[in-house]
């Protein structure tokens, strides 16, 4: 018989180490990363509370995993300290909520989607990670109505790009394509999975944008009074219609772009959420393949939009997996 493995963890807190061999006070760990949450956020008990020492703005790193395979699940800051008798709560975030604070009002002209965003983190003191350029656009304005995360999500939606923070809590701005595959198979590490398909409601989608007076010069054109509509359209027009406006678009074929994204953000797929055995290397930007489940229908590959890592005594080292089809 195989023998059981243990499951392991290390929290660092500022300077201090809590592993799950050595001085590990961990009395339950709750990790929750998505597409549609902005701050990816942890949640940590540990007792006694005697001798602990943290403070906000302390940096946090846990790993999980089982004996010596530990894999980094959150990076991020202290948020919140809660001392009791018998314990201490902490609640950690990632650094976008810098994003959700600031807001600025600026304009960018002939510059790359990845460029903006760059530039934008930069400003804000968000470190970066995997940046694709993206479309070149003839300007983009950010006002002060909104945050800078919701202009930046904006200019993820418009080029089909996601937008999150990885496990390193550095900025991510890239079109899916999933850096790794993960199987799950039911009867061996799923406990429990729905698999929800729809008919999908919005079938077709138009991008309206700006056209200038001269027309055929495209994005060098420095006139804007309108002489002929700039469409681009994607999908079945004989059903639910998704139309928008964005006056970024100069040419047609900018348009017909941003109208295949928008479409793919607002199809109906195939959706999943499964409980499975603790399983820390899934993250964002990655992809879940179930297999052996009850039902074939049940069987697929999906994109991970969001993950949650519980770890306490009553459950024991679970994650929660929400997953998309493409």
């Amino acid at each position: 018989m195989a023998a059981a493995l243990a499951v392991g963890h290390k929290i660092t807190i500022g300077g201090a180490v809590y592993s799950s061999r050595e001085h590990s006070r961990l009395t339950a760990l709750r990790i929750h990363s998505a597409l549609d949450v902005p701050v990816n956020s942890a949640r940590i008990a540990m007792a006694p509370p005697d001798g602990l020492d943290a403070s906000p703005d302390d940096s946090v790193a846990i790993e999980l995993g089982y004996d010596d395979q530990l894999d980094l699940v959150f990076s991020g800051q202290v948020r919140r300290v809660d001392y009791r008798i018998g314990s201490l709560t902490m609640e950690a975030g990632g650094s976008f909520h810098k994003l959700l604070a600031a807001r600025f009002n600026l304009l960018y002209e002939k510059s790359k989607a990845g460029d903006i965003v760059s530039g934008l983190a930069g400003l804000v003191g968000v470190p970066t990670g995997g940046i694709e350029d993206g479309p070149e656009y003839p300007f983009v304005a950010l006002s002060d109505g909104e945050s800078a995360y919701q202009g930046l999500r904006r200019l993820a939606e418009r080029g089909g790009f996601d937008l999150y923070a990885d496990v390193e809590d550095k900025l991510v701005f890239a079109p899916y394509n999933a850096a790794e595959t993960h199987p799950l198979q039911y009867g061996v590490n799923v406990l429990e999975a729905r698999v929800e398909a729809v008919n999908p409601l919005v079938t077709a989608a138009v991008v309206c944008g700006e056209s200038p007076a001269s027309l055929g010069q495209g994005d060098d054109a420095a006139s804007w009074l309108a002489k002929k509509d700039i469409l681009g359209k994607a999908g079945d027009s004989s059903g639910l219609l998704a139309r928008r406006f964005e006056p970024a678009a100069r040419t047609e074929d900018m348009a017909a772009q941003m109208a295949e994204a928008v479409l793919a953000g607002l199809t109906e797929k195939r959706v999943c959420s499964l409980k499975v055995l603790g399983t820390p290397p899934v993250q964002l930007g990655h992809a879940v393949e179930l297999s052996r489940m009850p039902q074939e229908s049940q069987n697929g590959v999906f994109k991970v939009i969001g993950v949650e890592h519980r770890l306490d005594g009553r459950h024991g080292f679970i994650s929660i997996i929400r997953g998309r089809e493409q």
